[in-house]
Formats: C-alpha cells, structure tokens, sequence
C-alpha cells in the first residue's frame, strides 16, 4: 500500500508543462486520431486537422473562459503549450512508419499516460473552481459547473470536431 501512496504523491508533484500536457496531447491526438477518417482528413486538410486537435486540446481553457466570461482566446497565447500540441499533433498524423501512433498504441505505455492525464484532469479541476471562485465568491453551484466544465470539457466538444 506504501507503493502505491509513494506512487501517487510522485505523479501529484509532476508538473503541467510540460509533462501533464504533453502527456494530455499524445492521448487526445492519438483518440482523434482512431476515429474512422481522421487520417485521410489530416493527409486532406492539415491546418483544419490541427485547429481541431488544438481547439479539442485546449477545450477545458476555453469552456471555462466562456463561463467566468473572460476572453476566450486565452488557452491559445500560452505558446509552448501551443507548440507542444503542434508537433504532438504532428508526430500522432505524420510521423514515419506510423512510430508515433504505434508506440501510443503499446497497452502498458497508454495505462500509463492515462494515469498520468487523469491526474492533469484533478489540476484542471482545481483550476477551474479556483477561478471561478475569484470570479463568484461563495457560489457554490457555480463552483460545482465550472469545475465540471474544466475536468470534462474535452467530450463536450469533441462532437463538435466532427464539423470540419
């Protein structure tokens, strides 16, 4: 049981950049990318492709600007983020021999970064109801939404990708 406390507290103090979200980008890119035609629409339209990976990457940034009505274009000036999430994206659809992909694909190495991003998504989580808690003091209901918002905002936009 100390093995896996020890474990846990290990994975708690990783830091989001650029470990959570490089990690967090590999898993998003890689579940587009397993969706029947994603390939053959990034090979067709590769700037479309991105902007989708990037908007699906970045989802729980905009869903909770959108809520605390901040700016919305806020998740995309962070520009290591944004550069970590294009040359995943990159690997994911172009990389040689599908090796990017592949290496995903390997069950150990995806339970692995599974955890890991779950662990981002607890962060996210936190962060969301922090700043909603700057924006509505005491509001507890709203604290519970946008937390929401950050953790899960991933599926309420991936319907969306299918737009493009």
């Amino acid at each position: 049981m100390e093995l896996i406390d020890e474990f846990g507290l290990m994975i708690d103090k990783l830091p989001n950049f650029p470990i959570l979200h490089t990690v967090h980008c590999l898993a998003t890119s890689a579940s587009i990318r397993s969706q029947p035609g994603a390939v053959e629409f990034a090979h067709k339209h590769p700037l479309a492709s991105m902007a989708g990976n990037i908007m699906i990457i970045n989802a729980g940034g905009i869903l909770v600007s959108a809520a605390l009505g901040m700016p919305l274009i806020g998740p995309f000036t962070n520009i290591p983020n944004l550069s970590i999430a294009v040359f995943i994206w990159w690997m994911i659809y172009f990389s040689p021999f599908d090796i990017a992909f592949k290496i995903y694909q390997f069950k150990p190495f995806q339970v692995l970064c599974m955890l890991i991003r779950e662990t981002r998504r607890c962060k996210k989580i936190l962060w969301a109801v922090s700043m909603a808690d700057s924006v509505f003091k005491g509001q507890w209901l709203v604290l519970i939404l946008v937390g929401a918002l950050g953790g899960c905002s991933g599926k309420f936009l991936q319907n969306n990708r299918r737009i493009y």
